[in-house]
């Protein structure tokens, strides 16, 4: 890492802690995709009846783990993180303009 590049890094605590605003521009920015955790199994669809599929929520520690675990065995947290290296930050007064950014973002 050169003396001019940056790193940021974003923590959140919990999918529905993100805003919807950060979610859009994470995706566009390609910082954060929700595909990756749907397809590795730990996001699922919310059932909402009448076999309707609703939106997408966080698996929780129990349904990742191995069933024949005792509650105090299980993890109580996991950490999922995207990293992205970009040179364009894409705001609108960049003041980063011309300088690498690593993007962290940690999904808790």
């Amino acid at each position: 890492m050169r003396q001019q590049d940056f790193v940021v890094c974003v923590v959140c605590d919990g999918y529905d802690g993100i805003p919807a605003s950060f979610k859009k521009f994470a995706r566009k920015n390609k910082i954060f995709d929700e595909r990756i955790l749907q397809e590795r199994g730990f996001m699922e669809r919310e059932y909402m009846g009448d076999d309707r599929l609703g939106k997408w929520k966080m698996k929780t520690m129990r349904d990742l783990c191995d069933p024949e675990l005792k509650d105090d065995q299980i993890p109580k947290n996991c950490l999922h993180l995207f990293q992205v290296c970009t040179w364009d930050f894409g705001l609108e007064r960049d003041y980063l303009s011309g300088r690498r950014i690593n993007f962290v973002f940690a999904l808790k």
